[in-house]
This record gives structure tokens, C-alpha cells and sequence, in this order.
């Protein structure tokens, strides 16, 4: 058995180690997520990053609208908030948090195709947080994944 200790995930690692697992009898891979793990983890205290994102569907005319309403990374926070003693941070807009969106618009539950993305050009532009995407069809799951400037993942999915 070949254990891996870290310290967060991506959110496709689960499956991929199954798979792997799968086709490995000897060798097995067991995955220690510091943060999160119930048997070894869980003394490293870790909020995940949250999104509020509104996900409206006009179905006559096959399109959707993804609004990124708020976001907050406790993660990013804490960092930021280290030398508390010196300054106190304040964040005028969300949007500054994150690094990346990534819309599919007919998410199957495993693969994420990216049909639209969001990833702005210079340090200090932002995302714009809203977006109208085509849909292939009425009962299209949007999926929107949001990462965040330390690389944490976040999924929203309707």
C-alpha cells in the first residue's frame, strides 16, 4: 500500500485513485487528506471555500445565466489575516479572491468540458462573475467551478 499525505485535493482525485485501485491489486493507493480525513485528519481545521451562484435557465430560447453572487475562501483569509497584530485586511469585492471560473454546460456527474471560461489577463483585472451560456438541451446540468487564487476548487452544480 502507498499512502499519500496532503494537504487538500482535487476534486477528481477520488475517482482516479478507485480506478487506479482498481486495476492495481498490489500497490494500492490510500490518500491522508490532512484537513478532512476522519480516521488520521480532522486536526487541521479547514473551511472550504463557498459560493453563492445564481443559476437561471430560459428555456424557449435553450440559454442559462450564471451569476456568481459571493464568494468567500476562509482559507484565503486566515493567510491574509497572519499579522493581524500589524493590519487587518479588508476586502472591497469578492471577486478578488478568484482566480478562475469555468462553466460546462451539460455536466454528466464525471467528466467537466469546459464550454465557457473566465480567467482574466492581468494581476489585477477580475472575473466578470456574470454569464449567458447556450444549453444543449432543457434538462442540461450547469456546473460552474470556481478556483480560487490559492488553487482551491469549488463546485456548484444545477
Amino acid at each position: 500500500m502507498l499512502t499519500v499525505v496532503c494537504l487538500g485535493r482535487e476534486l477528481t482525485t477520488e475517482p482516479r485513485v478507485e480506478e487506479y485501485n482498481k486495476k492495481h491489486p498490489v500497490n494500492k493507493l490510500q490518500i491522508i487528506e490532512l484537513r478532512t480525513d476522519s480516521k488520521y485528519g480532522k486536526f487541521l481545521i479547514h473551511q472550504p471555500a463557498a459560493a453563492n451562484v445564481e443559476i437561471t435557465r430560459i428555456a424557449k430560447e435553450k440559454k442559462g445565466k450564471v451569476e456568481i453572487k459571493d464568494f468567500i475562501s476562509p482559507t484565503i483569509l486566515e493567510r491574509l489575516n497572519l499579522d493581524e497584530n500589524l493590519f487587518k485586511v479588508k476586502i472591497p469585492d469578492f471577486r478578488s479572491m478568484i482566480d478562475v471560473v469555468l462553466i460546462d454546460n451539460n455536466y454528466n456527474g464525471s467528466v467537466f468540458n469546459i464550454v465557457s471560461s473566465d480567467v482574466p489577463e492581468k494581476k489585477n483585472d477580475l472575473i466578470n462573475g456574470t454569464y449567458e451560456i447556450d444549453l444543449p438541451n432543457k434538462d442540461s446540468k450547469i456546473a460552474v467551478k470556481i478556483i480560487d487564487m490559492l488553487g482551491e476548487e469549488t463546485l456548484v452544480i444545477n
